[in-house]
């Protein structure tokens, strides 16, 4: 699972930062999704089992 956040402008922040001193980012990326743009937080990925898994979320 990978969690999203509605917070783009914190996160790209974040990610100029870290390019600035490693100089690439990993972390973070910085996407639109259902027409807004959010942040996809890999460095918060967490594994979670099938039987969490309801459905697939669809437009």
């Amino acid at each position: 699972m990978v969690p999203l956040s509605t917070e783009d402008m914190k996160y790209r922040s974040l990610m100029n930062k870290m390019i600035q001193t490693g100089g690439k980012c990993d972390k973070i990326y910085i996407c639109d999704y259902k027409g807004k743009t959010n942040a996809f937080l890999m460095q918060n990925m967490f594994p979670i089992t099938d039987n969490y898994i309801y459905g697939t979320h669809k437009d």
